[in-house]
């Protein structure tokens, strides 16, 4: 059942995404990101100032002004968990916001967030039932006013246990959502600078990769092993060949010091390296390097990367101490770099493969350098080869955008394992 929502608490939402804070812990039904005390104390008088401003149309006004600098057909997706029901909230660049309700148990839609996690995470599994579940309660009751809005883009601001899946991988019958859209997630409005949609980037690369195996490595009162990620050094390798002056740190030689200094006057910047995530426990949560140290996301608020257009987190492994996370840790990191000043950030929900994702990665930066097109559309781009790289499922159908296929000896990663797990977060437009 869909029905119409008040204008009112739509505004309320829109002035949570226009404001510079994270707007994931808006109503007690969502879990709270790991915060500071100061982090926590701001949001919460963030949330206050929108509860006494909820009437005040300059939010709508401000979220339509940023979407007007974007690329036409940019609309900004809300889906909000409630106990008894999903509100669907959309804003175009004009006119007034879409607003639909669906009346569902939050455990329900849960649950059917953890079965379709569960078969992206098998590639043997097909993930398009579970996959075309979650687009009828989420897509289908916008469809009509997606393609009334021509959209090309959406921002996906992620509500709860919506964090941990990636949108772009919900299935309407016929085509992956990839296929469709590009997609940038969103923490904040706040973060998406319109101005800059026009600007033509530079590409100063710095990367890093850690290739060999680590044995041994104590995480918490556990030992854990990583093994070699061969792909991994191929994949920065082909970085630097395909932009020339990229500055490469491999292994040994990826250490503390040599991030540091090798970021001052670089755009972007490539870790394909072991990303250890505590949820709850961020301050626990670190990136391993390749001389043994640990890099902690509390670490990277003394940081200053204003300079980052781009932050790749190009992990092969992640590995997740509670089963039980929901995604707002990896949100959490890619706010960390967004706060320091990075302007997007590209990372993973899950274990990725290494293979898949050196090709993914081939692609993407081809798409972007090459392409003159944004991040978000380069990554669509990437994910569509791999999807068309492998003779097509029944019903699959056919995608609008035309993408070179992929040699033969890559046609193998059509599942979305392999092309799904990668989200932009932040300003990739």
């Amino acid at each position: 059942m869909v029905l119409n929502w008040t204008k009112n608490w739509t505004i309320a939402v829109l002035m949570l995404l226009a404001l510079p804070q994270l707007s994931q812990a808006v109503s007690a039904n969502t879990t709270p990101i790991e915060r500071s005390p100061q982090e926590t104390e701001q949001l919460q008088r963030s949330q206050r100032q929108a509860q006494l401003q909820w009437q005040d149309q300059r939010s709508l006004e401000q979220v339509q002004r940023t979407l007007r600098q974007l690329e036409p057909g940019t609309v900004v997706f809300y889906p909000f968990l409630l106990d008894n029901r999903l509100e669907l909230l959309l804003a175009t660049a004009t006119g007034e916001p879409v607003r639909r309700t669906v009346a569902i148990q939050q455990s329900e839609i849960n649950q059917a967030i953890a079965t379709f996690r569960q078969a992206l995470q098998s590639p043997n599994t097909d993930a398009r039932p579970s996959a075309k579940v979650l687009y009828n309660l989420l897509m289908q009751p916008i469809a009509t006013d997606l393609a009334q809005a021509r959209t090309k883009t959406i921002l996906f601001a992620p509500d709860g246990a919506l964090r941990s899946i990636p949108l772009a991988a919900l299935h309407d019958g016929q085509r992956w959502l990839a296929e469709r859209y590009a997609i940038n997630t969103i923490v904040s409005m706040a973060f998406m600078d319109g101005s800059r949609s026009n600007r033509k980037p530079e590409f100063r690369v710095l990367a890093g990769a850690v290739s060999e195996a680590m044995p041994n490595v104590q995480i918490g009162d556990r030992q854990q092993s990583f093994p070699a990620m061969p792909f991994a050094k191929k994949e920065v390798e082909q970085l630097a060949a395909l932009i020339p002056g990229t500055t490469l740190l491999l292994n040994q030689a990826l250490t503390r010091e040599a991030l540091q200094q090798g970021m001052r006057d670089r755009t972007v910047l490539h870790l394909a390296a072991n990303i250890i995530l505590d949820p709850g426990q961020l301050d626990r949560s670190f990136i391993l390097l390749g001389d043994g140290d640990r890099l902690t996301l509390n670490e990277l608020q003394t940081w200053n990367l204003a300079n980052l257009e781009l932050v790749v987190l190009s992990a092969c492994n992640i590995t997740l101490s509670n089963a039980d996370s929901k995604g707002e840790d990896i949100l959490a990191m890619g706010y960390r770099f967004l706060r320091q000043g990075a302007k997007a950030v590209v990372s993973s929900l899950w274990l990725v493969d290494d293979r898949a994702t050196q090709v993914l990665m081939e692609r993407f930066y081809q798409n972007w350098v090459q392409g003159n097109v944004t991040q978000a559309a380069a990554l669509q781009q990437a994910q569509i080869a791999l999807i068309q790289g492998k003779e097509e499922a029944p019903n699959q159908g056919k995608s609008d955008i035309s993408v070179e296929p992929l040699p033969a000896t890559q046609r193998n990663f059509s599942h979305p394992y392999y092309w799904a797990p990668f989200i932009l977060i932040g300003n990739g437009l």
